[in-house]
């Protein structure tokens, strides 16, 4: 029970992270739909090998977020022909539009994956990175929390 209520704990602050970076402080719904369009974007966008191996590295909370509405018998063993085609799919089947256009979906999804890159230990961030479209990797000077 306690280790369920420190995973509650390290999820909504998360969700209280990711609400400051995405300019919606204390929206920590709208923060939690981004997080999990973004999640499910890249583990359609990516191979089953590179989507487990993201796994391996997620924390508990995020795993379960990146493994929400998933079957495993969807998965393809090549990367989708856009990252943004799968986002516009996540966008729709949550209701809301927060991707509005390229320019929005790089935004939004490169603050969340500072978040996302700043609960994994630091030698295995580079999991990420490595699969991620070139627009989207971040360097790890961008990590730092503003003060």
């Amino acid at each position: 029970m306690i280790r369920i209520q420190k995973l509650n704990h390290r999820s909504f602050e998360l969700f209280a992270e990711l609400s400051r970076e995405l300019d919606c402080v204390g929206d920590t719904i709208k923060a939690e739909r981004i997080l999990k369009k973004v999640l499910q974007a890249l583990r359609n966008y990516m191979p089953l090998d590179c989507s487990i191996e993201i796994v391996s590295v997620l924390p508990p909370h995020l795993k379960s977020l990146y493994h929400d509405e998933w079957k495993i018998s969807q998965a393809k063993d090549w990367f989708s022909f856009s990252f943004y085609e799968e986002l516009k799919k996540a966008d729709a089947h949550y209701g809301q539009r927060d991707f509005h256009d390229n320019g929005k979906a790089v935004e939004l999804t490169k603050k969340t994956l500072k978040v996302i890159y700043r609960s994994i230990p630091d030698q295995k961030s580079y999991v990420l990175n490595q699969w991620l479209p070139e627009e989207l990797k971040i360097d790890t000077n961008e990590l730092l929390i503003a003060c």
